[in-house]
């Protein structure tokens, strides 16, 4: 029996590929790759969105409230009533200004921004990518 069997393979004709398979094959691998790349990053993406949102509002609060403790709204009060002794101060009156500002808050409320925006970039930017390869892998196209 065996050899009936290797008298038929040895008959038949070896099949070509078709051209192009293998670089057909190697795409649908690097786009894989990169999909699921572009899954774990997008989630990421959206954990640093859902962040920045829960901590930009009680920075706010936080900054509002050093902002009314400092001198700094009074130091700016005096543009407008005594704008003459600001101009010929200026220099002194923006070293105050600065100093009086609570610039901790407001760094960390830029950077929580920044990272706000930067997610929404990626978010906006990749969003039907993504959920369009989630759908291709759902209904197994």
């Amino acid at each position: 029996m065996r050899q009936d069997f290797q008298k038929l393979f040895n008959r038949l004709q070896p099949i070509n590929p078709p051209s192009g398979l293998l670089s057909k094959i190697m795409l649908s691998v690097e786009t894989a790759q990169n999909s699921k790349l572009l899954k774990y990053k997008f989630a990421f993406y959206s954990l640093t969105f859902a962040g920045s949102i829960a901590a930009f509002f009680p920075l706010i609060k936080k900054f509002q409230e050093d902002l009314k403790l400092s001198s700094f709204s009074e130091i700016l009060a005096l543009v407008f009533s005594d704008l003459q002794t600001v101009l010929s101060l200026w220099q002194d009156f923006a070293m105050a200004l600065l100093e009086s500002m609570p610039l901790a808050e407001l760094v960390a409320l830029s950077a929580v921004s920044f990272i706000f925006l930067k997610s929404i970039k990626f978010i906006g930017q990749n969003f039907n990518i993504i959920f369009k390869s989630l759908n291709n892998n759902h209904y197994g196209h």
